[in-house]
């Protein structure tokens, strides 16, 4: 089994798993919010679903620090914020 995987083969592949149905709205509503954190540190975004997205920082490093400090940033407003 692996990220991304059609529910049906992890089904197949792993009748005894336990399968928790998401919330949609909440999922989208909080993925909104985390993409719009994310443009306060780059314009520079693609994002290529609904949980995934590729930043380029370069032209942020003279605010915010570096790719890793840029990354510890936001991480720490994702756990700061609440649900």
């Amino acid at each position: 089994m692996h990220s991304a995987q059609p529910i049906s083969q992890a089904w197949r592949l792993c009748p005894q798993g336990i399968y928790v149905l998401p919330d949609m709205e909440k999922y989208e509503r909080v993925s909104g919010r985390v993409m719009d954190l994310l443009s306060e540190f780059t314009d520079m975004i693609e994002q290529v679903s609904i949980d995934e997205a590729f930043l380029d920082v370069t032209g942020s490093r003279a605010l915010f620090g570096d790719g890793s400090g840029i990354a510890t940033k936001i991480k720490a407003r994702i756990r700061g914020s609440s649900g």
